[in-house]
């Protein structure tokens, strides 16, 4: 890549030099700023309509892989409520305290309000994407671990003015923005190949799975759902193995462990998740107790999935079913790969009712009647072992498939630092046309909880 002729210095931890017919100076001194509102978690049902209002924008908002604002948190200020600030079109919205201050940075297209976390930021006569692309680039990041302070990892608002940025002329500016935007696109392509590849993977595996367990012998089955009765298996209803389990807990949230369920990984202990969306609780009391080798299931969702064994201890929503294994006829874990196969959720569609599909209930009386196959102890355990050794390999592909999204990622903020900060000139970098790619970066501990 070619490289500006003369550089003058700047000599600042976080910006050395810049080319020689740049200016730089202060965010404060070329652009308007400040942070949002916040909304107190029993008052955020106050604000669900989205007539005559503006989306309200916070951090878990903001996808951290690809900086889009996704507004999954469904919230929304009325144009009439002049308490929130508001956030201009073209505005840079940061992250500025918490564990995502200064790496989730998005450009907003309409105006909107925002959290108390974010930073918003509106040029008055610069190029309004080159300052998001500064925002996003590696010479803010070492200022922003420089000024961080307390244990909330946050920059203060007079802190954040002090940042010294390179600003070259309006056009130019343009021109960046317009070479980023292009380069950046074709890497989210690359990522976005990557993506199907772990995608089609675990489709595969979902594949296998269903083949390994349902290894048919030549018996027809009495059951619908299935064909034939898994070899070394005879029939069962889920209320001769399983045990409806309705204990309640009166402990405090600090004596017990939390457990939340989600569709794709099911069973996980609240701390071992990253939230990025729903409240926080405040109590557990009356929760229902789970055991470990428990079942717990969602008695709306669990048709897509939402059902799984326990490895630990705790309590879960009491909205949940929770059911305890008979261990003299079954391995737990076994029949959480069963209630999760597709066949199986095909059933558990059937045996459900509602207005709605999001409100699609199975309950305990239903799911407790279906017939399902019961191998032998020894089969279930072969055949745990089975689609344990494919997990593995999936999830060997995966973190080889993962590392070159990690790397496809460090490139594009090597990239975007190198052409913000003038180490690479693309002034005279011809721009094909080219069509623009949505990448979806969705992931498990980004899930929603059930």
């Amino acid at each position: 890549m070619n490289r500006y002729e003369r550089y003058k210095k700047v000599d600042l931890p976080w910006l050395e030099k810049v080319p020689e017919h740049w200016d730089y100076g202060s965010l404060k001194r070329i652009s308007n700023y400040k942070t949002g509102n916040s909304i107190k978690d029993d008052e955020k049902r106050k604000y669900s309509s989205n007539e005559n209002s503006r989306k309200f924008i916070t951090t878990a908002d903001i996808n951290a892989i690809n900086m889009s604002i996704v507004h999954s948190s469904n919230i929304f200020v009325p144009y009439n409520d002049t308490r929130f600030k508001v956030s201009a079109p073209g505005s840079t919205l940061v992250c500025i305290e918490g564990g995502s201050g200064g790496r989730k940075v998005a450009f907003s297209t309409e105006e909107v309000t925002f959290g108390n976390k974010l930073c918003s930021i509106k040029t008055y006569e610069q190029c309004d994407k080159f300052i998001y692309y500064v925002i996003r680039s590696e010479s803010f990041n070492t200022f922003y671990s420089m000024f961080t302070n307390g244990d909330r990892n946050g920059v203060s608002l007079n802190n954040i003015g002090k940042y010294v940025l390179p600003i070259p002329s309006f056009d130019e500016q343009k021109k960046i923005v317009e070479y980023l935007d292009w380069k950046i696109n074709e890497i989210d392509q690359l990522i976005a190949l990557e993506t199907e590849k772990i995608e089609r993977l675990l489709e595969w595996e979902k594949v296998k799975i269903e083949e390994i367990i349902f290894n048919n012998s030549n018996d027809s089955s009495l059951s619908d759902w299935y064909d034939n009765i898994p070899r070394n298996s005879i029939e069962i209803k889920i209320k001769n193995i399983f045990k409806l389990r309705d204990e309640r807990n009166h402990l405090t949230e600090n004596e017990v462990e939390l457990l939340s369920l989600y569709s794709k990984i099911g069973v996980i202990r609240n701390k071992d998740v990253k939230k990025t969306a729903g409240n926080k609780n405040t109590t557990v009391e009356n929760y229902k107790n789970v055991c470990e080798q428990d079942i717990v299931v969602n008695i709306m969702l669990c048709w897509m999935g939402a059902i799984g064994v326990s490895r630990y201890n705790g309590v879960t929503s009491p909205a949940y079913d929770v059911y305890k294994p008979d261990l003299t006829k079954v391995v737990p874990e076994y029949y959480h790969y069963l209630f999760r196969t597709n066949k199986f959720k095909s059933e558990l569609y059937k045996n459900g009712k509602g207005i709605v599909l999001m409100k699609w209930r199975v309950y305990s009386e239903k799911f407790c009647n279906i017939v399902v196959p019961l191998p032998e102890i020894e089969e279930q355990r072969r055949v745990l072992n089975l689609i344990k050794k494919i997990g593995i390999a999936v999830e060997d592909c995966n973190e080889t498939i993962y590392q070159v999204i990690s790397n496809l990622e460090s490139l594009k903020t090597s990239l975007i630092s190198e052409v913000v900060t003038g180490k690479i000139d693309v002034r005279n970098v011809v721009i094909p046309s080219y069509e623009k790619v949505d990448i979806d970066v969705s992931t498990d501990e980004e899930e929603i909880k059930e």
